[in-house]
């Protein structure tokens, strides 16, 4: 928000190249809590819930990045969205 806000190219910048790790520490943490249930199936409801946590956060975090994309075209004019770099 804090670069849209102030149209900030470079904080903008920073959001899109942040996306690809979230994408990574959700697959890591969908991989932690598959192992712990099956360790322990009595913790399957709370890993469940704990797995649509993470996917919500992860969700947050395209929504960021669908910000972030629109500060680089509102101040550069760039469509930068399904940019390869990321």
């Amino acid at each position: 928000m804090e670069a849209f806000l102030t149209r900030d190219v470079a904080k903008a910048e920073g959001v899109l190249a942040a996306d690809a790790d979230v994408d990574r520490m959700l697959v890591d943490v969908f991989d932690e809590l598959r192992a712990e249930m099956r360790r322990q199936p009595g913790v399957v409801d709370q890993c469940v819930s704990m797995m649509f946590f993470a996917k919500h956060v992860e969700r947050l975090a395209d929504h960021a990045t669908n910000l972030a994309e629109m500060v680089v075209f509102l101040v550069r004019g760039e469509d930068v969205r399904h940019a390869t770099r990321r």
